[in-house]
């Protein structure tokens, strides 16, 4: 018993040097200026009532803000850059965007998207029958009602 506990005691410092090894080899690197352009802020975006389809945003310092949708079922992801105000029905078969002066509806089902221009503003009624939304023209403002 006393050479098993001797062996231990000459083992045991060793074995904590090749524990604490890899530590040691691990480099940091100095963060720059140049890397504060690449930190990014994420948001939670809209999700569907079933849960099949959820969207998020990542907002840069450089305003280079990009949009996703993302089925939790497949692997289907939708890269919307610029994008905001997002919307998406309560079945998931519809999601709506904004982009700069633009309004922007994907049917999820086909991935087939329609643009609007000149809106202002928009509202995707939840059960996805309606989409209304406000457009903006130099001489006059008009509302738009459309029904699926």
């Amino acid at each position: 018993m006393k050479n098993f506990s001797f062996h231990i005691y000459l083992w045991q410092p060793y074995l904590l040097f090749l524990i604490g090894l890899p530590c040691f080899s691990q480099e940091k690197r100095q963060l720059t200026v140049e890397d504060y352009k690449l930190w990014n802020t994420l948001h939670i975006g809209a999700l569907s009532d079933d849960g099949n389809w959820t969207s998020y945003s990542k907002s840069y310092l450089s305003k280079a803000d990009t949009l996703f949708l993302k089925s939790t079922i497949t692997d289907v992801q939708y890269t919307l850059a610029g994008g905001y105000g997002d919307k998406i029905t309560a079945d998931g078969s519809l999601f709506a965007w904004m982009r700069n002066d633009s309004l922007f509806l994907l049917r999820t089902v086909t991935g087939k998207t329609t643009s609007y221009p000149n809106v202002s503003g928009f509202e995707l009624l939840r059960k996805g029958s309606h989409l209304i939304y406000l457009s903006a023209n130099s001489d006059h403002n008009s509302l738009t009602l459309y029904n699926f």
